[in-house]
């Protein structure tokens, strides 16, 4: 196996990890700082009418990228108001966390938003894809 296949194969391997307790989340503020310094307790859950966070997707096979990469987009994640929106709410990103089972969830990731979303009505939808890439492995 070439490095290449390598790089496909450990994704496709991390991949099969237990999904059901990773859950996608929104966030309705904007913390401060890179995202990879962001921590859980700088976010704020998005709480409009209808929200609820995401259990992770089962993600397809990689695939090698035009960077020799192994790479693998996830289903669209949908979130949908609806059930009475009174007032707005400004979505500035989403977030990956792992509950470990000892009521303690952990950060995985912050992604925030190129721009922010604003739900002000029942029937609007934030639709988003997650792109997983693994490249070198580095010491």
């Amino acid at each position: 196996m070439t490095g290449k296949e390598g790089r496909k194969f450990i994704l496709d391997k991390l991949l099969v990890v237990d999904a059901n307790n990773i859950y996608i989340r929104l966030a309705k503020n904007n913390p401060s700082g890179a995202p990879e310094d962001v921590t859980f307790a700088d976010l704020t859950e998005a709480t409009f009418a209808g929200y609820s966070a995401i259990h992770a997707p089962a993600f397809p096979s990689a695939t090698l990228n035009g960077s020799d990469q192994g790479e693998t987009i996830s289903p669209t994640l949908t979130w949908t108001s609806g059930g009475g929106v009174s007032g707005t709410e400004t979505i500035y990103g989403l977030y990956v966390d792992y509950y470990d089972g000892s009521f303690v969830s952990h950060l995985l990731e912050w992604v925030p938003f190129a721009a922010p979303i604003t739900i002000s009505m029942d029937g609007q939808t934030i639709e988003k894809k997650l792109r997983m890439v693994c490249g070198n492995l580095v010491p």
